[in-house]
């Protein structure tokens, strides 16, 4: 009795991972980030699939910023190229404030002068605007 040959189909069911999110063969991972560590810049580990890479924060950074790690990702079952791992930024601001802390970040505030409240510069050109329409009518 002969035996015919046939095809062997494996399915494979990938759970989700409470750090990664798949997009294809690119990862996204939401990286926290304390909000004094973007204002002066860090160097920081996250975990990729091969163990841990570094993630240089410039100062500055701004909060959902992206950084694209080609080629870490999850490799093509194909042989084509591996994906890319996205970090994505997320902004960590202190939930509880010190009375002292309180004190010191309205010194710093003051310290930066209009700088430190941009709305009012925005507002002020945007009420005279408003206010010329006013008179021209």
């Amino acid at each position: 009795m002969r035996k015919s040959g046939g095809d062997l189909y494996i399915l494979f069911y990938v759970n989700e991972d409470e750090h990664f999110v798949r997009d294809g063969n690119n990862l996204y991972i939401e990286v926290p980030v304390f909000f004094t560590q973007l204002i002066l810049g860090a160097n920081i580990k996250i975990p990729a699939l091969d163990g841990e890479i570094e993630l240089d924060i410039k100062p500055g950074t701004r909060d959902k910023e992206q950084f694209v790690f080609r080629g870490k990702g999850v490799p093509d079952v194909h042989g084509r190229r591996t994906g890319d791992l996205i970090a994505q930024i997320k902004m960590i601001f202190p939930s509880k404030l010190t009375e002292e802390q309180k004190e010191q970040l309205e010194k710093l505030q003051e310290s930066f002068g209009i700088e430190s409240t941009p709305h009012k510069s925005t507002f002020e050109n945007a009420f005279e605007k408003i206010k010329s329409w006013i008179k021209g009518k």
